[in-house]
Order: structure tokens, then sequence, then C-alpha cells
């Protein structure tokens, strides 16, 4: 890996290019003539200049912007990136603030660590089926921004799989919760916190999922369920990241900076046409929207489907006729076509005596 030297006063940023560069990076704080100090790094470095910690910086966008000795990434506030995440700006890539390990790690072009990412998904997340490939190919570039994504699709069909993939596959890396489980009167405290005292039996602070999920991912399953007053008091969060604990109301607002995934199991149009989804929230949550059909729809991919499953459980192949599973409509989708594999599996007595006796709630 080639050397790197960040200028910048931001503790955060230098560690999160330590962690992403795996090596310890040159911290140059100050810097009153960046371009000559530049001109003294030994080529094929790479460097980082952060714009919003010295504005004197912003020199070296006029530059030679054709040098190709360094490669050079420009940390770029907002308000210059035009809603733009990664930009080019001559030879330089210009990547806003505030950014995520995904992001530096693709405007750093580290090909390898992409490559095997994709690798993983695609043992994953199994089909050749145009759905199936398109939703690779959207959860890969999704998981290199911070932008919300809204996932949805039937029980079954893989929405945590691509979710995980999303927010980096680690259970660090993120904080679910699960929307069917929170009680309504309590889901406020649940999500932002509540503060010693501010509701009868709250005898210490709570803290929220947001609060947790600072720097990470926030995952919504099932977001659906969330009552109206729990989605309006969201909206707000998602505004501009800030949030008060229960009982914190006359205190200055925490802020929490997280890329917020929501799963649903129905149409999000459906949703909001019967006011079970807040419309003005479905349109923050969907800036990057990813659909996974059900089986039915995409029967070419049940024989990959039945092979993985058997190569994965160590089972012998013995089903090589996937006509009986094609005519099936598989209400629980991926999930159930594994149960009755499983159950065939299990009983050891063969495809064809199970072609007319397969227990009626399996199908």
């Amino acid at each position: 890996m080639e050397n790197c030297y960040l200028f910048s006063t931001d503790v955060h940023s230098r560690t999160k290019v330590n962690k992403v560069l795996q090596q310890n990076c040159v911290f140059i704080k100050e810097c009153t003539d960046i371009v000559s100090k530049i001109s003294t790094i030994e080529k094929g470095s790479i460097i980082i200049v952060d714009l919003s910690a010295n504005y004197a910086y912003l020199k070296i966008l006029f530059s030679n912007q054709e040098n190709n000795d360094y490669k050079i990434i420009i940390l770029c506030p907002k308000n210059l990136m035009n809603g733009y995440v990664v930009t080019k700006l001559g030879n330089y890539t210009c990547l806003s603030k505030p950014f995520s390990e995904h992001e530096l790690a693709s405007a750093l072009n580290l090909k390898e660590d992409k490559s095997q990412k994709q690798q993983n998904l695609e043992d994953l997340f199994i089909g050749i089926s145009e759905n199936a490939q398109n939703v690779r190919e959207k959860a890969k570039e999704y998981s290199l921004t911070d932008k919300p994504v809204f996932i949805y699709g039937e029980t079954g069909t893989g929405k945590e799989i691509i979710s995980r993939y999303i927010t980096g596959g680690k259970e660090e890396d993120s904080i679910y919760v699960d929307c069917g489980l929170l009680n309504s009167s309590l889901a406020e405290s649940a999500i932002f916190g509540a503060k010693k005292g501010s509701f009868t039996g709250s005898d210490r602070d709570i803290v929220g999922y947001v609060e947790q999920a600072n720097g990470k991912a926030l995952v919504f399953d099932e977001i659906e369920n969330l009552s109206l007053q729990s989605q309006s008091q969201l909206l707000r969060f998602i505004q501009d990241g800030s949030y008060r604990r229960i009982g914190e109301y006359s205190c200055s607002p925490r802020y929490s900076k997280c890329k917020l995934i929501s799963i649903s199991n129905k149409n999000p149009i459906e949703l909001i046409t019967n006011g079970i989804l807040r419309e003005d929230l479905f349109h923050r949550i969907n800036y990057h929207t990813i659909s996974i059909k059900p089986l039915r729809e995409r029967k070419e991919d049940i024989p990959l489907l039945i092979r993985y499953w058997e190569d994965k459980q160590n089972y012998d192949r013995i089903i090589d006729d996937y006509t009986f599973f094609i005519d099936k409509r598989w209400r629980g989708n991926a999930r159930q076509l594994f149960s009755v594999v499983d159950y065939i599996h299990r009983e050891s007595r063969g495809l064809d005596h199970f072609k007319y006796s397969l227990p009626e709630h399996y199908i």
C-alpha cells in the first residue's frame, strides 16, 4: 500500500482513513502552503486534503489538476458538492463530508476489497434471474453510500441478506430494530432514549437506537409496524440527524449520523394507500430502493437455490427433477423452499414419493 498523508485537523477523519487503508497515515494538522508541501512528498503517495479544516487549502483546487504523481482525495463540505457523494475534478477525486468508510474505499478505488465483497454477495444471494442480478448490482452500489435504502419483498425473499451486505456484514456495523416488537407507547424511548425519571418506571437513563447507531447503520425491519406517531418522530430525526431523549426537551439537541435502512414485507405504495406508512416518511427513506420479487416470478432461480441448499447442508443431490418445484407458488419463497428440501432429505424416501404425499402445510 502507498504512503498516505492526511491534511486535516479532524481526528475522526484520521481514524476512518487508518481503518480503510489498514495503516497509519502521516497526520498534518496545519500547512500554510499546501502546494509546496505536497511537492516534497514522495511520488506515488496517497494525499487526502480536508477543505473543512482549512479553507486556505482551496488553492489546491487551482493548482495543476493533471498531476499524475499522486492519488489526491479532496474531502469537501456538502455545499461544494452539489449533491454528489464522489465526483472527479481533473486528476482529483472529491468526496463529500461527512463520509463513510465505504465511500472512502470507493474514492480510493480499492478494487481488491470490493471484488471480495462482490463474491461474497453472489455466494449469499443466489439466482440468475434478471431481478436477482439487479438486486445484487444495486446492493453493491448502495453499500458505497450513506444515503437511505428501502428494501421490500415478501417474507423469505432474502431482504435480510441484502441489508446485512449493505451495512458491511458485521453485527458491530449496524443496529437492527424489529419494529414488530416495539411497544407503541414505549417506541419513542426505545428509538431516541430517555432521561432517568422521565416516565413511570424509568429508573435509569436509556440509550436509544439512534444514539447506538451513530457512525453505523440503523436498520428498521418491518418499518410499517411503527405507529404513525413514531413515524412522525423519526421523520424529524432524518431531516438533520438531531433528536432529544425523552425528558431532555429543555436541553440542546443531540446528533447522530447513521445510514438508515428500512425493510418491509409490503409494497410501499400499498402501505401508503392504506394509511399504514406516512408518505412524507417514505420519500425520505427511499432515496435508494431495492425490490425483491417473489420466487414465483423468478422461477429460473429455483434449481440453483435447491442445489445451493443441498450443498450448504451437506446433503446428497437426490433432487434432479425441478418441475415439481417450479409448478408451486411458494408463498414463503426461498425460506419455504429450503424447508421442503430439508423435509425430503430428512425422510429420505425419494422425490417421487413426495410429489403426491408432501404435507399440505409445506406448500
